[in-house]
């Protein structure tokens, strides 16, 4: 049991670090699509 605890907090923290890798590069991209879109339209 006391094997198991930190074995899922481990995992936890390395779920919680993949979805805010995975979140930070979601807004990048849109940010870089809000960027070329505002560079088209000003062209």
């Amino acid at each position: 049991m006391w094997t198991k605890v930190p074995f899922a907090n481990w995992n936890l923290m390395k779920l919680r670090s993949n979805s805010s890798r995975m979140l930070s590069r979601t807004v990048i991209g849109l940010n870089s699509v809000w960027v070329c879109l505002a560079f088209h339209s000003f062209i």
